[in-house]
């Protein structure tokens, strides 16, 4: 948040309706340094953001680069990803703001093409997620229809 707004509030959980207040109705949440926001601030930040009517971004770590070859480097870039999509969600943000990487000591292409590479691995993985979670649900809607007990912990999971 910028100086203007700690000169009168003292939390992020006030920005909501300073925004609003000020006749602004969007925000950028910075996940820029990392993602070290919990579940439940989120959550609370998120209904505040409905609250106010102010439509939510985040903008994911810098640190991520899509470009770097070396493949543990790539997982960490796509878990930084993931865990800002995650908290953006909770937010009630769409929209994820990010620099896909750097050249580092590559050319421009061979930057360019891990970075697309790259990207289209990550795109994968989350239909892949998504897909994989649709079936669980409603494979667990099959057992409950047919009065099958399912372990608490999976009632729990899939709010059955």
């Amino acid at each position: 948040n910028c100086d203007w707004f700690y000169e009168n509030h003292k939390s992020t959980a006030e920005v909501a309706k300073w925004l609003s207040e000020i006749g602004l109705d969007a925000y950028e949440y910075p996940f820029t340094r990392g993602v070290n926001l919990s579940d439940e601030n989120a959550k609370k930040l998120g209904e505040e953001f409905k609250k106010y009517n102010i439509e939510v971004t985040a903008h994911a770590p810098y640190y991520i680069n899509l470009a770097n070859p070396d493949d543990m480097m790539i997982a960490k870039s796509f878990g930084y990803l993931l865990d800002s999509v995650l908290k953006m969600r909770l937010l009630g943000g769409k929209k994820l703001v990010f620099h896909p990487g750097s050249m580092m000591k590559l050319t421009r292409e061979q930057a360019q093409e891990n970075i697309k590479k790259n990207l289209k691995a990550f795109v994968d993985f989350l239909r892949f997620c998504y897909y994989l979670l649709f079936y669980l649900f409603e494979w667990f809607k099959r057992l409950k229809a047919r009065r099958i007990n399912m372990p608490a912990a999976t009632k729990r999971l899939c709010n059955l």
